[in-house]
């Protein structure tokens, strides 16, 4: 494994900075959990739902639901509930916040996420071909697919907490599997105090 690249400092790297529009992604929310739920559906050919559909009930219900205990934070319960009776959206699962107790709705957690990138990756964006009939620029349709590929992940994370987590930053990299071993390796010697 190659030693990481000496010289090379985060403030020397300049990023800019483009904000995905929450409209774009209230709309692939609603993509998430109703379009592609059914699309699952019709695809596996029965009606338990996607994996993150079953891991939510899971979670949810039961033995295995997901539990705090009154050491563990604010309010011991239920971390995540899903109303009975209900269809697999996001006004219909709730999370405990780990910050404040309070059981929210999932779709109460409203996130602004800003995409950081080189320069040169955004030109590399933009010179690719528009998508036909979407409507987005090149931009907003990469960031759709980057987005959509994340999703339960961000909505998950941003759901565990009440106050002063909307805004989500992406860090966008385009590494190659070498660049990539030696950020790992670099994050893996800074925390045993190998790197300052």
């Amino acid at each position: 494994m190659s030693a990481p690249i000496a010289g090379a400092h985060i403030k020397d790297s300049v990023l800019d900075y483009y904000e995905v529009d929450t409209q774009l992604i209230d709309l692939l929310i609603g993509h998430t959990f109703e379009g592609a739920e059914e699309a699952w559906n019709r695809k596996s050919g029965h009606q338990s739902g996607s994996p993150v559909q079953q891991w939510y009930r899971r979670m949810a219900s039961g033995d295995s639901a997901f539990t705090q205990r009154s050491q563990g934070g604010p309010v011991p319960g239920r971390i995540i509930a899903w109303k009975k009776g209900t269809p697999f959206a996001p006004r219909n699962i709730f999370f405990r916040a780990l910050d404040t107790g309070r059981l929210l709705p999932m779709s109460s957690a409203v996130m602004r996420l800003q995409a950081y990138a080189l320069p040169s990756f955004w030109e590399f964006i933009d010179t690719k071909p528009a998508p036909q009939g979407s409507g987005m620029s090149n931009r907003q349709a990469y960031l759709a697919h980057v987005v959509t590929s994340i999703l339960h992940e961000l909505l998950f994370l941003r759901s565990m907490h009440d106050m002063n987590a909307a805004d989500i930053p992406l860090l966008i990299v385009s590494w190659d599997d070498d660049a990539v071993a030696r950020a790992i390796q670099y994050w893996s010697d800074l925390s045993k105090g190998e790197w300052s």
